[in-house]
């Protein structure tokens, strides 16, 4: 039978590698990232356990728009940590914005890095997720000419 417990073990250790998150969040702003195992209205993710199968749901206003199912452990933590590392990154973002950029320069690089720390075989699968992105949709900064090459700012490794 499978419970919560391996996943909010993991969440404990994956908050545990990110101590600069104090200089990243504000509480009073931001709240706090919470283990995802409550319902809640306003978006967020969180895990219900349907036999031995994980669903990782998103609701907003009462109505869901997203559901992930899987049966592997491995699968469910990456989805935590995607999910974690991508909101300290647009957090880290939000506070250093540079208003004639696109947001993503900052946030995806640095979402790909954070999760690097947690995964390097999960960051690798973000770096190409957000690649494919990029192909169909290039950065586009306010006031400047739309990119047409978006392989001049695909996410570098390393």
């Amino acid at each position: 039978m499978i419970t919560l417990e391996p996943l909010r073990d993991h969440f404990d250790w994956l908050v545990s590698l990110f101590p600069e998150r104090a200089f990243i969040i504000v509480p009073e702003k931001d709240g706090d990232y919470p283990f995802p195992s409550q319902k809640n209205s306003w978006g967020a993710w969180y895990i219900e356990i349907h036999g031995e199968e994980y669903h990782y749901v998103a609701n907003d206003k009462g109505f869901e728009c997203g559901r992930e199912i899987t049966r592997d452990k491995n699968e469910i933590n990456f989805w935590i940590s995607r999910d974690y590392t991508r909101w300290l990154a647009s957090k880290y973002e939000l506070r250093h914005r540079i208003p004639t950029e696109d947001s993503r320069r900052q946030w995806m690089g640095l979402h790909v890095q954070l999760l690097n720390r947690v995964n390097p075989e999960w960051a690798e699968r973000m770096r190409n997720y957000y690649n494919e992105i990029l192909t169909r949709h290039p950065f586009s900064d306010s006031g400047s000419v739309r990119t047409v090459d978006s392989n001049a700012y695909f996410i570098a490794r390393g």
